[in-house]
């Protein structure tokens, strides 16, 4: 049971956290079950946005231009998440983003406490056909916008308050 927590999400150049890139980073923290505070960064990777990860986040090259770098973030970024328990929907695949990019960019650990929303979906509705994020907002009958960080993380956070009503979390 878990009332304080930051729910993260983050939009990527790709799946490897070895040879891919930050684009984006959605956070919303929550207290007692209400959100407190939000963050939102864009950021700009060192490489050129792929086309089909533009056409699937709506993320271009243009939109980065202006943003920041990871390292420029990384410390801020940080603090926001610093011992907070870290939600997410299939959030080990973020977890793994920061804690690689964590260490090289500011030589610290990333070993925060986390959950993830897919498993405690397949514990509260067993009989879901996909644990996609954007059919379990479906089945839930949640309105959502798909792939930017922060419009994920409010997602996550309606289906968490949906799994509350259910008395699991």
């Amino acid at each position: 049971m878990f009332k304080d927590y930051t729910i993260i999400d983050l939009e990527t150049t790709g799946l490897s956290p070895n040879y891919n890139h930050i684009i984006e980073v959605g956070c919303v923290k929550v207290r007692g079950g209400d959100e407190v505070d939000r963050l939102q960064l864009l950021i700009k990777p060192p490489e050129q946005i792929p086309w089909r990860i533009t056409d699937i986040t709506g993320i271009s090259n243009n939109l980065v231009r202006n943003a920041p770098r990871f390292e420029d973030v990384a410390q801020q970024l940080y603090n926001f998440l610093n011992d907070e328990l870290i939600v997410g929907h299939n959030v080990r695949f973020d977890i793994g983003f920061l804690k690689k990019k964590f260490s090289e960019t500011l030589s610290m650990d990333f070993d925060n406490e986390y959950v993830d929303t897919i498993f405690l979906c397949k514990k509260v509705f067993p009989n879901f056909e996909s644990y996609g994020l954007e059919n379990i907002s479906k089945e839930l009958g949640i309105e959502s916008e798909r792939h930017r960080a922060l419009a994920d993380c409010l997602t996550v956070k309606k289906v968490i308050d949906c799994i509350s009503t259910k008395g699991v979390v």
